[in-house]
């Protein structure tokens, strides 16, 4: 996610980093990876609604800050991985991989992107964790 001052409002740019297809490729791509992960651990009906919770918090951005990207959501997926991870104890590699991908990520753009965006992965990671604490999960 990136807070910029530009008037470029349409959905298309808003959701494909107004036109850097490779930076959409990627978080779109983190988005698959961490619902897949997720699938393995929470039922369908939870999964959805934090994913929905998720795109709604993207969706202030666009709306309150003139944001775009999707990255929000992977953020706030990131934090579910990590609860999962720490909290749970559950160590499968499908969660350490989607971590490993997020993490890499996260530091991509604390380097390259605005300190903004940067503090709006955190406060994603953050939620995700917080929203963890109230989900069912499958006893695996």
């Amino acid at each position: 996610m990136y807070c910029s001052g530009s008037k470029e409002t349409n959905l298309y740019n808003r959701l494909f980093y107004k036109g850097d297809h490779d930076a959409a490729l990627w978080n779109h791509g983190l988005n698959l990876i961490n619902l897949v992960a997720l699938s393995r651990a929470l039922h369908a009906k939870p999964l959805f609604l934090t994913a929905a919770i998720l795109v709604g918090l993207q969706t202030a951005t666009y709306v309150f800050c003139d944001a775009y990207g999707v990255s929000l959501v992977w953020s706030g997926l990131t934090g579910m991985l990590f609860h999962r991870l720490c909290m749970q104890k559950q160590m499968k590699w499908h969660l350490l991989l989607a971590i490993l991908l997020n993490s890499a990520t996260l530091v991509y753009y604390s380097y390259h992107a605005p300190a903004v965006t940067t503090f709006a992965h955190l406060g994603g990671v953050a939620v995700g964790f917080g929203l963890s604490f109230v989900l069912p999960y499958k006893n695996t």
